[in-house]
């Protein structure tokens, strides 16, 4: 029995009877399979993955829909990203960069052209986020890319204070903050006053000081490492919900770091990660 299958029968019941008492009823192969499944959330909407899972279209950001779209003809491309929502609409015309004026389709269409291309990125294949296991780490995947954004560059900054902690010159601390934004510039302060969490990595993000647009990016490839190492012990359908959200480009490097299991410093991340999210709600 699939994963999916046996979180499926889980919801089931779950919204059957308000409990799984009724699993008792089938085969011990099936009950084990099912126990070490998990218990989906309570609130799985059938009536959406009857939909072919193309709802899940709609969650995702439009980077990562760009090769479902171009496994069609070139021809029918305004087609597909006619069907989609306009933040994906202008997107995705700025990356296949064609000129053609988008057509207006009935919703029907539109329907239709988001199971073809759901279908051509073997969305099936997923396991709907609301039949997953709840999760400590539920709230990012509440979060829009802007604000995940912001979050993943505070992450960097831990890797930055433990740089100015060597640094004596009082000028060169208050360059380095002018390149941040108050709200970065207290969080930094915050990690500063942190102790060492143990890592030897050497970021150098100092380096890259003179440069106000490189020294934002290499904070935020430091956080997005630092995010990937948070997540490594998530769910990987979890994990999978969560990158669609963000663009390709950061959504492969969390993937590529929240394979490194055995990282040390995984779990200082996950620390890090959960205080922060807590600051943020104060």
């Amino acid at each position: 029995m699939e994963r999916k299958t046996a979180l499926m029968i889980n919801a089931l019941a779950l919204q059957h009877n308000g409990n799984n008492e009724a699993l008792k009823f089938l085969p011990q192969e099936w009950q084990k399979r099912m126990q070490s499944a998990g218990s989906p959330k309570k609130n799985f909407n059938f009536e959406k993955s009857s939909l072919g899972f193309s709802y899940l279209i709609d969650e995702m950001h439009y980077s990562w829909l760009l090769d479902g779209i171009q496994s069609y003809s070139s021809r029918i491309f305004p087609l597909f990203v006619a069907s989609l929502d306009q933040k994906q609409k202008e997107g995705l015309t700025r990356l296949i960069q064609f000129q053609t004026k988008l057509p207006v389709l009935p919703s029907g269409t539109k329907s239709y052209l988001k199971k073809l291309l759901a279908h051509s990125l073997h969305l099936e294949d997923h396991v709907p986020f609301s039949l997953l296991p709840e999760s400590s780490l539920d709230e990012l995947l509440t979060m829009n890319k802007s604000d995940l954004v912001v979050l993943i560059q505070k992450l960097g900054l831990h890797d930055l204070a433990k740089e100015l902690l060597v640094i004596v010159d009082k000028n060169r601390i208050s360059q380095i903050y002018h390149l941040l934004t108050k709200e970065e510039g207290e969080y930094l302060s915050f990690c500063m006053r942190q102790p060492n969490d143990g890592s030897r990595d050497k970021t150098q993000l100092l380096n890259f000081a003179n440069d106000p647009v490189q020294f934002a990016r290499r904070i935020q490839e430091s956080g997005l490492k630092r995010l990937g190492l948070a997540l490594s012990r998530q769910d990987s359908e979890w994990l999978w919900h969560f990158t669609r959200r963000l663009d390709k480009g950061r959504g492969q490097q969390i993937e590529r770091w929240s394979a490194q299991l055995e990282d040390p410093t995984s779990a200082r991340a996950i620390a890090q990660l959960t205080a922060l999210l807590k600051r943020n709600k104060n």
